[in-house]
């Protein structure tokens, strides 16, 4: 008995991790968050806690001011695939809010893991923000 125990407690502690830390952005609802963000048209850095809850084919959320402000993104389109965010790789959406589209790209270098939302609309002085993410749950 005592050692099924034993196997039983292997086997939990082996399968923890893959569980813990869904691997596929595609497919899994993910929480990223960030801890600084960097305007790519100035150049400019600064720290900035806030959250992006993915949920794949339906929406992005956007959480700041420790909660009490979310922005609600649909997820119109995909560009790419992911399979595993513990490797490098990229996807990116495509976005809709109040007849506005914007992108989020999401994705994991030798630089380190990135949240990118490129606000960009024709004619209009926009931002791109890249936020740098601490961990994902």
């Amino acid at each position: 008995m005592k050692t099924e125990k034993m196997l039983y407690l292997v086997i939990v502690l082996l399968a923890w991790p893959s569980a813990a830390y869904p691997q596929d952005p595609l497919s899994a609802v993910l929480t990223w968050h960030a801890t600084e963000v960097t305007d790519l048209q100035t150049n400019v850095t600064k720290p900035s806690v806030c959250q992006f809850v993915t949920k794949p084919g339906k929406t992005v959320e956007w959480i700041q001011k420790e909660g009490s402000r979310t922005t609600t993104f649909a997820i119109t389109g995909i560009t790419g695939s992911w399979e595993s965010v513990a490797q490098f790789g990229q996807v990116e959406y495509a976005l809709q809010r109040n007849g506005k589209s914007s992108t989020m790209k999401l994705e994991r270098s030798a630089n380190g893991l990135f949240v990118t939302m490129d606000f960009s609309q024709p004619g209009q002085f926009t931002s791109v923000l890249r936020f740098r993410i601490k961990s994902i749950e």
